[in-house]
């Protein structure tokens, strides 16, 4: 899979009156969701939300996984880092 876009990504206030949640790089386009007869909903503006915000969550994933790696095991459960790493392989597309 090649590397995808990198952040910030923001929501487009163009096209939100014509029912459509626009995300947006610099530059560049991320996605287009065109709501239900046009009308955009709580669940459309946080599900926009959370894919905005999914450039920085990758990121600090994989630092928190390396931070907690290098530190003593029996801190933490390692089911957490497991559950991370799995997270980023599938974030990945592997």
């Amino acid at each position: 899979m090649t590397k995808h876009t990198s952040g910030p990504w923001e929501i487009s206030k163009t096209w939100l009156k014509a029912g459509v949640i626009s995300i947006d790089a610099i530059n560049k386009n991320i996605v287009n969701h065109r709501c239900v007869n046009g009308i955009i909903g709580e669940e459309d503006i946080a599900n926009a939300y959370l894919i905005t915000s999914a450039p920085e969550l990758f990121e600090i994933c994989k630092e928190l996984i390396r931070h907690l790696k290098g530190h003593d095991e029996g801190l933490y459960d390692n089911t957490i880092i497991l559950r991370a790493e799995q997270a980023i392989v599938k974030a990945e597309g592997k």
